[in-house]
Formats: structure tokens, C-alpha cells, sequence
């Protein structure tokens, strides 16, 4: 009987790794790498933050900037001066197409009439909104008010009657011209000295010189502005909307704001107008009053008085 041969040391066998034990950390936690015990997570908390539909953004008031205002769900809005104004153009950017009564005058904009196509919706929005933007601006620029330029008058006067007892501050003999060349040589006994008070006021002085140059060119530019009408009073927030929404209007659809005028006929007296329609009263009406906050006789006044500003031209 043959004996199997004999295999050498190491052949035919595989050689199990050699397994070192890791040394204990005596700073390790004990609880990590037992049982049951909670793992730590290396990354950082999540923070929910909620996401909204729109983002108000402070834009510069501007006939360039109010082009980039589109409706849409990750909409910039720009962030207007008046309230009234932001929350109009919220509920344009906010609400769903073809829910508000001014989305169904979007037909205008389309040769075939009609009112449900949900991008004309769109551009139709945008354009109102930006009626809103040139509207805020158009105030923003205009000629101020009669008082307000009598309070800035009333605060020049103010400042150069400061500069005036500034100076006086300073000794007799060293204000005006003579003060450049610093104390007088017959001082003898000191009267005349420019002590540390005396020596502020006068750099007060100086630095008061270029404000009150600055009030007095800020006012010379305003009173150089025309005025908004031949009343003289300033054009309210609608009057200047409804001329905004006009010159739109005659833009897009190369049409008259003028209104039908119902009137009834008296016997030896003038006619009583007894109302005013037209499709652009209907959608200054839509957007104005439904979308705004202002009344239906408020909107058909302005266009009324739009229409004779215009045609006096």
C-alpha cells in the first residue's frame, strides 16, 4: 500500500491572515460599537425652509427692468414703493390662468379671438404687470408737491441762517476773509485768540457749505420740472395707471380708449349722461376695480378725463 505524498509546508493549503487586534483608545467613546448603541451621523442637520411660489426682489424702478417681469411659479417680483401696487402684481403672478375677468381679454392680443390660450393669458399678465411697474415710476419721477418744496426752502433757508451764526462764533476779528490769515499781531491781551470751540464751529461751517449747495441745486431742479397738470395739483396713483394702461392699450391693439356715451335727452336742458362703456373700460374695470381696490365710477372718471387730456392734444 503507497503512502500519499507528502505536501510541503505551505502547499496546497490557503494561510488565513494573520488578525491583529486594535489597540484600545483610551479616549473612545465606550458606546460606540456596541450593541444598541445610537450611531453619531457625520453629516449636518437638515433645515427645512419652506419654498414659495414668487420672490420678492427690490428692482430699480425702470422701463427696462419692468420688461423681465414674467408670470410664471419662480417669479422675481419687483418690490414697488406703494403696497397697493405689490399686491396687484401678486395676485397677477399668483393666481391661475384664466381665473381672474381680466384674463379673458387676452382675445385682443389673438387674430382668431380667442380668450383661453393659456401663453396669450400669460403675456397679457406680464403686460399689465408692467403697467403697474412704468405707473410707480412715472410717480416716482413727476414733480413733487407745492408744500414739499416749500418745507426743503423753508430747510435751506435754515441751514445757511447755521452758517451765518457759525461764522459769528469765531472771534470778531478773525471772520470772513480776515480769519484766513489767523489771529491778529496787536492781540496783545488775547481777546481775539481762537480757542478749540471756536476752532469746530468754523469746520462746521465748511462741512455745512456743501449741503446747503446740494439743497439749493435739488431744489432749482425741481421747481425746472414740469407740472403735471395745469391745475397744478400732482396726478393721483389711478389717473396715472389708466394712462399707462392707454398707451398700452393703443399699442397693442392700435384702438381708441374713447367710451360710449349713454346719455338721455332733456326737453330745454343739457343731457344727463347716464353711463360709459366700451371694451377698454371693461378692462380697466376688470383689473382696477376686481384686481384692485378701487371703485367702478373712480376708473370710468379717470378714463374720462384721459380721454379729454388726449384729445386736447
Amino acid at each position: 500500500m503507497t503512502r500519499p505524498p507528502q505536501r510541503k509546508r505551505g502547499q496546497g493549503r490557503k494561510s488565513k491572515p494573520k488578525q491583529v487586534r486594535p489597540r484600545p483608545n483610551e479616549n473612545a467613546d465606550p458606546k460606540v460599537g456596541k450593541r444598541g448603541a445610537k450611531r453619531k451621523s457625520a453629516r449636518a442637520p437638515r433645515v427645512h425652509r419652506p419654498q414659495s411660489a414668487t420672490i420678492r426682489t427690490q428692482v430699480k424702478l425702470g422701463r427696462r427692468n419692468a420688461a423681465k417681469t414674467i408670470p410664471g411659479p419662480n417669479l422675481r417680483l419687483p418690490l414697488l414703493p406703494n403696497e397697493h401696487d405689490n399686491a396687484v402684481i401678486r395676485r397677477l403672478s399668483t393666481a391661475s390662468l384664466g381665473s381672474l375677468t381680466v384674463d379673458q381679454f387676452s382675445r385682443l392680443l389673438r387674430k382668431d379671438g380667442r380668450g383661453d390660450d393659456r401663453q396669450t393669458i400669460a403675456t397679457l399678465r406680464r403686460m399689465l404687470i408692467r403697467v403697474y411697474v412704468l405707473a410707480a415710476d412715472t410717480r416716482r419721477r413727476a414733480r413733487a408737491a407745492q408744500g414739499q418744496i416749500d418745507l426743503a426752502k423753508r430747510a435751506l433757508a435754515s441751514v445757511k441762517a447755521a452758517l451765518r451764526a457759525l461764522g459769528e462764533v469765531r472771534p470778531k476779528r478773525q471772520r470772513g476773509v480776515s480769519g484766513l490769515f489767523g489771529s491778529p499781531l496787536d492781540d496783545i491781551k488775547g481777546t481775539e485768540e481762537l480757542n478749540e470751540f471756536g476752532s469746530s464751529c468754523w469746520q462746521l461751517q465748511f462741512d455745512l457749505v456743501p449741503i446747503a449747495q446740494a439743497l439749493d441745486h435739488l431744489i432749482t431742479a425741481e421747481i425746472k420740472k414740469p407740472r403735471s397738470s395745469k391745475r397744478g395739483e400732482r396726478k393721483k396713483r389711478l389717473r396715472i395707471l389708466v394712462e399707462e394702461l392707454a398707451k398700452w392699450w393703443s399699442s397693442a391693439t392700435k384702438r381708441s380708449i374713447a367710451p360710449y356715451v349713454w346719455a338721455k335727452r332733456l326737453d330745454n336742458a343739457p343731457a344727463i349722461v347716464v353711463s360709459r362703456s366700451g371694451v377698454f373700460v371693461e378692462l380697466a374695470q376688470a383689473l382696477f376695480f376686481e384686481v384692485d381696490q378701487f371703485t367702478p365710477s373712480e376708473v370710468i372718471s379717470a378714463i374720462t378725463n384721459v380721454h379729454e387730456s388726449q384729445a386736447q392734444k
